[in-house]
């Protein structure tokens, strides 16, 4: 349980709050790459700030605050013409510096330009993913865009979907190992009940979980009932990592996958689900995201629907200073401890983990014959 000061502190993004200002030292997933085409600008919303995403007509990424500076239109709406973005309302033109290059219909001589200008905020794209930046520092370190899997020449398939829910509830459930025994198991088997369709999955319990901090964040770690740890296997020697401040990672012999949880804003998340597939030629697709179904109502046979629903029931911002947690629920105090110590590093200056990551980041592999532990 945490009291509302500690549940406010860890939930609100904006500029100014401790979280945000966290969370600002990192690069951000903002957009698959291919939805934002040569010449078209798209508005994006990152940490409670508007923003307008543009790629010019030559491919080249900008990213700029949304105002524009004259009337405070959104250059969201704006246009792109050759390399600058336009604002619709009066046509001021912004290159990817954030320097205003043209005012029209101001006279021969005017120096208004020089008194127009706009941020220019750090933008990029790896492994299929646009990731923006709103540290304030021009060259921040690769970061998490230093993770290997996003510079694998692989076959890429990235969905997206915006949830109606704070982005640290979303996170949690990284290091909650025994909602897939219920959540995706008896309570998916329950939905084929009331439908008189035969129970998908025989569901096994868990006999032990295991919570462990690595360099990088942390990993949990399942055996079922009847297993060893040796016949629990990868699932116990691997397990799955959540990568700090909130990617779940997660693979197979056949992929690797990550979640990432994007702060909109205090109430909203952009949830990115990735997956990288080895492949002769690389690729990126964007599919449909698998929350919803047609209707518009939770897909509730699908593990991203019956997260994602799950995730929204609890409220917009989950309310933690009423929850009773238990022993299985170590990985996600163990997550709001490391969350307070590297608020604290931020504010006193200092980089927080994963951060300021140089060179690449590999990550484990499952194989059918080989396990590989984590950093411990």
């Amino acid at each position: 349980m945490l009291s509302a000061e500690q549940n406010n502190t860890l939930t609100h993004v904006g500029p100014g709050t401790p979280t945000g200002q966290l969370l600002r030292s990192y690069w951000h997933p903002i957009a698959a790459g291919p939805a934002v085409a040569p010449g078209t600008v798209q508005a994006v919303r990152l940490l409670g700030e508007n923003l307008a995403l543009f790629r010019t007509e030559d491919g080249e990424l900008g990213l700029v605050p949304a105002r524009c500076p004259h009337r405070g239109a959104s250059l969201a709406l704006g246009f792109v013409e050759g390399q600058v973005l336009r604002c619709a309302y009066h046509g001021w033109a912004f290159d990817r510096s954030g320097m205003c290059v043209e005012t029209p219909n101001e006279p021969a001589g005017s120096r208004l330009t020089e008194l127009a200008s706009t941020r220019s905020l750090p933008v990029l794209e790896r492994g299929g993913l646009v990731f923006g930046h709103l540290g304030g520092t021009a060259d921040p370190a690769p970061g998490i865009t230093a993770l290997g899997p996003l510079a694998d020449p692989d076959a890429i398939t990235v969905r997206i979907d915006v949830l109606p829910c704070n982005w640290l509830q979303i996170a949690e459930n990284g290091m909650d190992p025994t909602h897939l025994e219920w959540l995706h198991g008896h309570f998916r088997n329950a939905q084929s009940r009331l439908r008189g369709a035969p129970e998908p999955f025989a569901v096994r319990p868990h006999d032990e979980l295991a919570f462990e901090e690595t360099p990088l964040g942390l990993v949990k770690r399942r055996r079922l009932v009847g297993e060893s740890r040796d016949e629990a296997g990868e699932d116990w020697e691997i397990g799955q990592q959540l990568i700090f401040p909130g990617i779940l990672y997660h693979c197979s012999p056949s992929y690797r996958g990550m979640q990432f949880r994007t702060p909109i804003d205090d109430e909203h998340t952009l949830h990115i689900w990735w997956e990288g597939r080895d492949a002769d030629e690389p690729s990126v697709t964007v599919a449909p995201s698998t929350t919803r179904r047609p209707d518009g109502s939770w897909d509730l046979d699908s593990i991203d629907g019956q997260d994602a629903v799950v995730w929204a029931s609890q409220g917009s911002i989950l309310d933690r200073t009423r929850e009773r947690l238990g022993v299985a629920d170590r990985g996600i105090t163990m997550f709001r401890h490391m969350l307070f110590a590297e608020i604290a590093r931020a504010a006193d200056g200092l980089p927080p983990r994963n951060s300021d990551l140089v060179d690449v980041v590999d990550l484990p592999r499952r194989t059918a014959t080989t396990a590989v532990l984590l950093p411990r």
